[in-house]
């Protein structure tokens, strides 16, 4: 089951102190300013874009898609998702590395960028919106397998999806071996595990019996191979999983797309209406999204 030592060591965190109530206290920074510290400002810059574009509540929502950061979400909300099996689009995973990475190439290769310049560019994009997502583990394996897959389009090679699996856990793993403790991790291997031994034909019989289509085949694998992760560590399981990530992946991932291109045109164009094209239809799209939750 769940461990919340366990669950901390995998962020890195070793203790966790508090302090009494009134007591005075003074924060020293860094000097000089490490890595980390960019990142995080990188992430805040990031959500205080999002904030200026959107009204409070749609900007919460998208913050909490965008870069797993739900402060801004109410506790209700939060617990709707939950409770409808939508928990894993506030946490940084496959859905959202896959989004940047074929956002970047697409648009790359729609303005006669050659595929392999596209796919270094893309590359590039993927790392640093790891660093955005601040490599928490489940963002840190999905951005891990699409570097080994743009990696192989530069090498004129195709990557190998258990085999980019194995090596995205086993990196992550070597570096912090608590990181099989990260429930986010948990999720986002079992739901790329599922999806790609599924798709074998052994399992022909299963796909029949569930959908005519194939994403909702693809969905059904995903959540399938969750299952048990979701079980032994919220000790509940969804009866409308299927059905909510059916209504909601769509929405979600096309909110993901404008919303991460008008919080970038956001913060590199301030006090300009660039990125309101974007901006308006995210707002719609995250309604959407709670009203589907």
């Amino acid at each position: 089951g769940f461990s919340s030592r366990n669950y901390y060591a995998s962020q890195g965190i070793a203790a966790c102190a508090y302090l009494y109530s009134y007591e005075p206290y003074t924060v020293v920074p860094q000097e000089p300013a490490s890595f980390s510290h960019w990142m995080q400002e990188l992430r805040a810059s990031l959500g205080k874009a999002v904030e200026a574009i959107l009204p409070e509540e749609e900007a919460g929502l998208l913050k909490g898609i965008l870069m797993g950061d739900s402060s801004g979400i109410s506790p209700e909300l939060a617990a709707d998702f939950r409770t409808v099996g939508l928990s894993h689009v506030l946490s940084v995973s496959g859905l959202h590395m896959t989004t940047v990475a074929n956002l970047l190439l697409a648009s790359l290769l729609a303005l006669r960028v050659p595929r392999k310049g596209s796919a270094a560019i893309a590359s590039a994009g993927v790392l640093l919106f790891m660093v955005v997502a601040d490599f928490v583990p489940s963002a840190a394996r999905s951005g891990i397998m699409c570097l080994l897959y743009l990696t192989g389009t530069l090498l004129s090679r195709r990557a190998d999806s258990l085999n980019s699996l194995g090596l995205a856990v086993w990196v992550l793993c070597l570096a912090s071996p608590y990181a099989g403790a990260d429930v986010g991790l948990l999720l986002s291997y079992s739901a790329t595990l599922g999806l790609i031994l599924c798709s074998n034909p052994l399992t022909a019989w299963l796909d029949a019996r569930v959908s005519s289509f194939q994403y909702g085949k693809r969905l059904f694998h995903a959540v399938l191979f969750t299952l048990p992760v979701i079980a032994l560590t919220f000790r509940s399981v969804s009866a409308v999983g299927l059905l909510a990530n059916l209504l909601a992946l769509w929405p979600t991932t096309l909110l993901l797309q404008l919303g991460l291109g008008a919080a970038f045109l956001q913060l590199l164009l301030p006090g300009t209406l660039a990125a309101m094209p974007l901006a308006i239809p995210a707002g719609w799209l995250a309604k959407l999204v709670k009203a589907i939750v």
